[in-house]
């Protein structure tokens, strides 16, 4: 029996080096939803996206909200640009807990999948108030399936924090 609802969103690393997977994602999002919905015709597909770089950057995070229209999505994800960063770590927890918190998820009954992608291990700020497992715990108590892709150039404290993602 499909669910009558699929909110499918990403939320992507969008520093400099991330520019290969960032054109990736914006190629294969319509082909992606286009064979949900061949496969599911009665389900309600909804699409959204998070972008994370580093608190100094200039835009830190930007997002697209849900929507049913692939057309409008993938014209949004056009115009985001791979740019900032620096050094290796970048801010993913203010990543996961926008994508986790502000993004408008359906509220009945759903499949809810955020896709994360990147290549770096989260920036360790002092002041930070939400982390990977914040985002695991929130994922998890309202029915979120995590799904970390890690990009070329993740090292193995990046695998293994998107293992752990990836059970909950």
């Amino acid at each position: 029996l499909a669910p009558p609802a699929l909110d499918l969103a990403f939320l992507v690393d969008s520093t400099g080096s991330m520019g290969d997977e960032l054109a990736y994602v914006n190629a294969e999002v319509a082909s992606i939803v286009e064979r949900v919905r061949d496969a599911l015709p009665a389900v309600d597909v909804r699409v959204g996206a998070t972008f994370y770089r580093d608190r100094g950057d200039r835009r830190p995070l930007e997002q697209i909200p849900f929507t049913p229209d692939v057309a409008t999505f993938t014209s949004h994800l056009a115009h985001v640009t791979a740019s900032g960063g620096g050094d290796y770590p970048e801010d993913l927890h203010a990543g996961l807990a926008a994508a986790l918190t502000t993004l408008d998820w359906e509220r009945r009954q759903a499949v809810r999948v955020l896709v994360v992608i990147g290549d770096a291990p989260p920036q360790r700020y002092g002041d930070a108030t939400y982390d990977a497992r914040d985002a695991m715990r929130d994922a998890s108590r309202r029915g979120i399936r995590i799904l970390p892709v890690a990009a070329s150039g993740a090292n193995r404290v990046v695998e293994a924090l998107f293992r752990a993602m990836g059970v909950t």
